[in-house]
């Protein structure tokens, strides 16, 4: 069947593969789709890792590659490593009590003026939700800081738009950042 121009855009490109980790694997489900200019959207990929730590370092320096790839300013793309590193931590140690072989599906958002992230899990819920732990911390004082409990706090702090939620038994964490 012959396709148009128009119609060959519309339909994403898919392609699948696993990456063995020391412990896991990471399946790379990249649907990539090029959308007109009246959407605002660039580029998605969809991402399924294992839970656990080698597999989250794997996709932050594959995040890391496709932000340079779209030319994200250097300072977003260190804050926006931090955050997804964060986000996927509390989900291994928390959601998943960091058993591996569980699957964490992760969506990268590029868009014109803003790049979205969404994580969905189905691990158990986050008790406290995207709200941060209100810390007094003397950081002149560095032997007596808490080693846990920032995660919230700097994503928070380095993303414009933090939200989750739990719905059929998935959590939704999604966030975005902003750019001028």
């Amino acid at each position: 069947m012959y396709q148009t121009a128009y119609s060959y855009y519309q339909q994403p490109r898919v392609s699948c593969y696993k990456l063995p980790t020391f412990s896991g694997w990471m399946a790379l489900s990249n649907a990539k789709q090029q959308l007109d200019r009246s959407n605002m959207l660039i580029q998605e990929s969809h991402f399924v890792i294992s839970s656990n730590m080698e597999s989250v370092i794997l996709l932050s320096e594959t995040l890391e590659e496709e932000c340079k790839h779209h030319k994200l300013p250097e300072q977003d793309i260190v804050l926006i490593r931090l955050a997804i590193v964060e986000a996927l931590n509390n989900i291994v140690e928390h959601a998943y009590r960091s058993e591996d072989y569980n699957e964490i599906d992760v969506y990268l958002y590029f868009h014109k003026k803003s790049f979205k992230i969404e994580l969905k899990d189905n691990g158990f819920p986050n008790q406290h939700g995207t709200k941060p732990i209100n810390l007094i911390l003397d950081r002149n004082d560095i032997m007596n800081i808490p080693e846990g409990g920032y995660g919230l706090n700097i994503i928070h702090d380095v993303m414009d738009s933090v939200e989750y939620e739990r719905k059929n038994g998935i959590n939704i964490m999604r966030m975005e950042k902003f750019f001028l």
